[in-house]
């Protein structure tokens, strides 16, 4: 069809001419898939990225404020990023970044640009400004850092958090204090000052519930939470990636749970190597009911929110393209698709009052990364791996809601206080020896199975566990079932074995108030950049001191110990016997007739003695 006499000659010998005021105009990334012929018969004019760059998109945006605003603003944006002078000078921001920092995705500088602006958009609609000039100019520049922060340094981990921080830093005065980094802190918008972020309290169920609707409030879910509502209001895009076990999908239930369901519906599509482009689109349309003409959208006229799970999943054919991402773009960037009836084929179908919230994992190592032509209409901010301190507050909470301790012994909740130290150092050792291999690929131990091990422990009901050292033989048996039935030779097991041993003979003796603790119970230096964390008697201690200090499980105080030291202590025998919790013990229940009344219920007990159940083993 691009030779002169253009005409289309189909495989089927068809020859379909194309008419004279019929022209074809082609839009793309880039040649990597056209054939010499192609290129040979079509007018190429290159576009590179650094022709315009970002400061179209920035002065556009400013021509949109107020006067009095766009002046300040400018030069804010002009003082943190710097000026876009051309392909060699894009700003010093950037510069910094491509030489000091590396993102956990790659994403174009107008991209990373317009997020700033987009969150900046929605922190200003709720901002309550001063009147004075002088001090408006203050909260404007505050407003600008918390938006360069997570619009352009949102994508970094945090050991590139703290060289963000620290730049920023050299920048200005008005940054939070020094034991808070800016990722660590919000703005008020009613007083237009720094504060730490604050999770909302958290109670344990008074009911017995699924492990899985366990939603922990956190630091890090409360920011997450924070940008995914900024963003959502001004109905955009918003993409959380991260590692395995970040909450990503946790972090984003939390927020659907804290909607209006009256007004906004949730639609969950999760991806996977297998899904295609007319699975997403069946998908979705089976959601919407028609509104007059092509128009369709959510039913009752209400807005209806896609959460597009692991949407980097969908496999990449042969010539590097991922069609099914391809039909994300066109929905969210045109708002509709194309019908697929054959009495509409190739008719637009507008899809109205569709929102859009993703998941991701980090690329690379394996794992897809997603078109840029997608990637860009999304604001788009990473999910770090928890800190101890987090995972601490998380499953100690969950323990203490199922323990209370007003209604169990004082040594059962010593124990159960120093659960989550202990597991978080056994499954930090388990990552650092038990390393994959190609014989072992699937020695991989992230957060899941951290949370696996707590899950187990929570599936027991009170009565079943109501001593200090069934509890201890329970978390044991938790630990080997989700560690050490992952292992594959003998020397791995006798040797987490043997980990597992001193770590519970360091769990018994710090609840029993011994003072003792094991290497790894505390945490190192995180980061460069000196912050601050605190201790369970309230002091506050420095990530860069030489020595971690490591909590004493029995609520007393503290001891320093240098990080990978080790003491020696000896498990009592009897807690070297195994015990064996299942949930296949209780029978069904049957009427005098026969017939099934109740199937068994699924109650996770100790076994005894477990040879006695081996007709129930199957």
């Amino acid at each position: 069809v691009l030779d002169d006499n253009k005409i289309l000659t189909l495989a089927n010998g068809d020859r379909i001419p194309m008419t004279d005021n019929v022209k074809l105009m082609f839009e793309v990334e880039d040649l990597r898939n056209a054939s010499p012929a192609t290129v040979s018969r079509a007018g190429i004019i290159y576009v590179s990225d650094s022709d315009l760059d970002w400061k179209p998109v920035l002065d556009a945006w400013l021509r949109k404020r107020p006067d009095a605003q766009a002046k300040m603003l400018a030069s804010s944006f002009s003082k943190y990023i710097g000026e876009c002078a051309g392909p060699k000078d894009v700003g010093h921001l950037f510069q910094f970044m491509i030489r000091r920092c590396h993102a956990v995705m790659s994403a174009s500088r107008v991209g990373m640009v317009e997020a700033t602006l987009r969150l900046l958009t929605g922190l200003l609609d709720g901002a309550d400004l001063s009147v004075s000039e002088a001090d408006a100019s203050g909260e404007l520049e505050r407003l600008v850092l918390l938006s360069i922060t997570w619009g352009i340094g949102g994508l970094l981990e945090p050991e590139d958090r703290s060289k963000f921080d620290e730049y920023l830093r050299e920048l200005s005065e008005n940054m939070p204090p020094n034991e808070m980094t800016c990722y660590e802190c919000t703005i008020n918008l009613d007083t237009m000052e720094w504060e730490p972020w604050s999770p909302p309290s958290w109670k344990y169920p008074k009911m017995e519930v699924e492990f899985s609707t366990l939603l922990v409030p956190t630091v890090d879910s409360t920011s997450a939470s924070f940008l995914l509502s900024n963003i959502h209001k001004q109905r955009a895009p918003v993409m959380m990636i991260g590692g395995s076990g970040t909450a990503k999908t946790t972090t984003a239930q939390m927020f659907f749970d804290a909607m209006d369901a009256e007004s906004m519906l949730i639609k969950r599509v999760n991806f996977s190597s297998a899904t295609t482009s007319g699975m997403f689109q069946a998908a979705v349309e089976g959601e919407l009911d028609k509104r007059g003409g092509k128009n369709f959208g959510p039913p009752s006229g209400k807005s209806m929110t896609l959460f597009l799970d692991d949407v980097s999943m969908p496999e990449v054919n042969k010539w590097g393209d991922q069609p099914t991402l391809e039909l994300v773009r066109q929905l969210v960037e045109t708002g509709g698709v194309c019908f697929l009836d054959k009495d509409k084929r190739g008719d637009f179908k507008v899809m109205e009052d569709l929102l859009y919230i993703a998941a991701m994992n980090h690329p690379g190592g394996g794992k897809n990364d997603i078109p840029n032509r997608l990637k860009r209409h999304f604001f788009i901010f990473n999910m770090t791996t928890p800190s101890q301190s987090t995972i601490f507050s998380i499953y100690g909470a969950m323990l203490a809601g199922k323990y209370p301790a007003s209604k169990v012994p004082e040594d059962f909740g010593s124990v159960a206080k120093g659960l989550p130290a202990a597991t978080v150092s056994l499954w930090t050792w388990v990552r650092q020896k038990m390393l994959p291999s190609p014989a072992k690929f699937h020695y991989i131990f992230n957060l899941r199975e951290l949370s696996r091990v707590f899950q187990g422990i929570l599936r027991v009901s009170r009565e079943s566990v109501s001593t200090a050292p069934m509890l201890t033989h329970l978390w044991r048996h938790e630990c080997q079932r989700v560690f050490m039935d992952k292992l594959v030779t003998i020397e791995d097991k006798q040797s987490f074995q043997s980990q597992l041993d001193q770590t519970t003979a360091t769990l018994l003796a710090d609840a029993r108030g011994g003072g003792l603790a094991a290497a790894g119970l505390g945490a190192e230096a995180e980061g460069s950049r000196p912050s601050t964390s605190t201790s369970q008697d309230g002091k506050k201690k420095n990530r860069r001191e030489s020595k971690a200090v490591i909590p004493n499980m029995a609520g007393g105080k503290s001891r320093a110990s240098t990080p990978g030291s080790s003491a020696m202590l000896e498990l009592e025998p009897e807690y070297t016997e195994p015990k064996y919790f299942v949930d296949f013990l209780h029978d069904d229940e049957y009427d005098e007739d026969g017939i099934l009344v109740a199937e068994a219920p699924k109650i996770y007990d100790e076994d005894g003695i477990l040879v006695a159940e081996a007709p129930k083993i199957y």
